[in-house]
């Protein structure tokens, strides 16, 4: 990576990390939490979800002390710093097999864990639990079109949660490919030389 990559990669994450510290302190505890969206909660929501997820207590709600607040800025700017990461190298058609080869196995993980989690655990915030739900939708839908029964709305038995979760996950990673196919036709679009 060069310097000015690197130099770049910096500015970005500090100006994320200095944006997202300022959408937590114009919020209220009740407004991060909110369901009624407005341009700051859904930007820290990421980060909300993150903290949640490994931070919270219980039967917690809302962060109550700093450290709170702090891991919800620290969570929320790196996921839209990967986010950006992702977006540079579509743009620059820099993704390569390994960005196909790390996401299948972590995709896989991460919609086993949210559909084992999701109908579980009653007490999950609404700002949690919806963007978990709206992620493994996908695969709950191909689940109950393929072994789901009818008046069963997702997969209570271990092996209906990991077949919705490799089916979540090959949508996922079929969107992606379709997304970095899109993005390599417009650039040849775009980009071509003009005769």
């Amino acid at each position: 990576m060069s310097q000015k990559t690197l130099r770049r990669c910096v500015l970005a994450a500090l100006g994320l990390a200095i944006t997202s510290a300022a959408a937590v302190v114009f919020l209220t505890a009740e407004e991060i939490m909110s369901l009624h969206r407005t341009v700051l909660n859904v930007f820290v929501q990421p980060g909300v979800v993150i903290w949640w997820l490994l931070l919270a207590g219980p039967y917690q709600f809302a962060p109550t002390n700093l450290t709170g607040y702090a891991a919800i800025v620290v969570a929320n700017t790196g996921c839209w710093f990967l986010a950006l990461w992702f977006g540079v190298a579509l743009a620059r058609g820099s993704v390569t097999r390994w960005w196909y080869i790390t996401a299948a196995p972590v995709l896989t993980v991460a919609s086993l864990a949210i559909v084992a989690m999701r109908d579980s655990n009653p007490m999950v915030p609404s700002i949690v639990r919806d963007p978990l739900v709206h992620f493994v939708e996908p695969g709950v839908t191909v689940w109950w079109f393929g072994v789901g029964t009818l008046f069963q709305p997702s997969p209570s038995a271990l092996s209906g949660m990991a077949f919705t979760a490799v089916a979540n996950a090959a949508i996922r990673l079929l969107t992606f490919w379709l997304l970095v196919i899109a993005s390599g036709f417009l650039r040849r679009k775009v980009l071509k030389p003009r005769p």
